[in-house]
């Protein structure tokens, strides 16, 4: 679910706002870091 979630932010990142893809990987990126420690937490 998460995946397509990541994939449409991509989409639609890349389509209207046209990022540069650097920064839309660094978002990405920062995201799913955000998600696994949320994860964690939740475990604990």
């Amino acid at each position: 679910m998460k995946w397509v979630v990541v994939i449409g932010v991509l989409g639609i990142g890349a389509g209207l706002y046209k990022l540069p893809p650097l920064s839309l990987l660094a978002g990405v990126v920062a995201g799913l870091v955000a998600q696994m420690l949320v994860a964690v937490g939740k475990q604990r």
